[in-house]
């Protein structure tokens, strides 16, 4: 009974679940069309880029009450016991299953596999591509190096608040804007194909700064918005991703996440929506971000199930495989978590 409480219980829930199970909804009907056809309505297209971003500016605002609520050494501890369990369990079960990873391929490229099992893997194509067991994990190296820089960014917020928020966003912007029109591809000289291009270099950290900022300038700033209509945000949010066909100058783009971040401000001022299954999806979104590509391709490619048959065994298996890493290894890395944080 103590495990379902997790999943039934929604007592604690609140709007950034229902955000969260839209950002990995729309990450999974993305590559869900991807490997089964189909046309599904805007997160089709848009649902990775979508899906992403708006996992980004959540962890804005999290990381930002994260860091000021506690000791150091505590944000610390939970960021790793958080992310790297689930991590690493699915990392070595996909990877040796599917033998991309071997004892002969880690004695052959000791430092790319190092570099992801540290999850700094975005940094080096060359490890990306030896050891990229999950297809997501690029996003996994900009979220650390968020944790990493967090603390400088929520300091400058609180001292210059609307000036570190412009300043993220044209960084952000004049990284993306000069890597569209290939000023960085000194970056990584080895590279020269358009995809891998655009994965390493247009999707760099620096790229995806404004997300984050964005969302730690709304924890920082949210008391200023409680007196607006929250309603007024969720349409203002609903327009930017209409219009988003005709203001894509360059990707990632700012106007993104302000759309993003209007969403955000809906989800803090509307009341709690209260929803088991939203509960589930949030509760293991990080599991179901993880796993759910290499079951979406063992289902397509391995098991020669398509259409509609495909997706349903796909959903099925993503759910069942991400509960129970949430109950024997999210979970298990939480507990852990709070008793080191104890004894520090």
């Amino acid at each position: 009974m103590n495990v379902l409480t997790d999943f039934l219980d929604t007592k604690k829930q609140n709007n950034i679940d229902l955000l969260r199970a839209i950002a990995v909804s729309a990450v999974f009907i993305h590559h869900a069309q991807h490997v089964f056809g189909g046309a599904f309505p805007f997160f089709g297209t848009y649902g990775g880029e979508f899906g992403v971003q708006l996992f980004f500016v959540i962890s804005g605002y999290l990381i930002a009450a994260s860091w000021e609520k506690s000791a150091w050494q505590d944000y610390i501890i939970h960021r790793l016991c958080r992310i790297l369990p689930a991590y690493l369990f699915f990392m070595a079960t996909v990877g040796i299953a599917s033998k991309s990873i071997t004892l002969e391929k880690i004695q052959a490229y000791p430092l790319e596999f190092i570099l992801n099992m540290v999850m700094m893997q975005h940094l080096s194509p060359s490890a990306l591509a030896q050891f990229d067991t999950l297809h997501v994990t690029w996003t996994l190296t900009i979220e650390v190096l968020w944790y990493v820089t967090a603390p400088l960014f929520i300091f400058l917020l609180t001292k210059h608040s609307t000036l570190t928020l412009l300043g993220a966003i044209g960084v952000s912007s004049l990284w993306s804007l000069s890597a569209q029109e290939g000023f960085l591809n000194f970056i990584y000289p080895s590279i020269h194909q358009p995809g891998s291009i655009y994965l390493f270099i247009s999707n760099h950290f620096m790229a995806q700064l404004c997300f984050f900022v964005l969302g730690a300038w709304f924890y920082k700033n949210n008391q200023k918005f409680d007196a607006f209509n929250p309603l007024a945000f969720l349409l203002l949010g609903l327009v930017v991703f209409l219009l988003r066909p005709y203001y894509a100058v360059f990707n990632p783009i700012f106007i993104s996440g302000l759309g993003l971040l209007c969403f955000l401000m809906a989800a803090a001022f509307l009341p709690s929506i209260k929803n088991r299954t939203v509960y589930f999806l949030s509760t293991t979104s990080y599991s179901i971000y993880l796993i759910h590509f290499p079951i979406l391709m063992w289902v397509g490619n391995k098991l020669k199930i398509d259409g509609a048959l495909g997706l349903a065994v796909s959903i099925g298996m993503i759910l069942v495989v991400s509960g129970f890493s949430y109950v024997l290894v999210e979970k298990v890395g939480i507990q852990f978590s709070k008793k080191l944080s104890q004894k520090c």
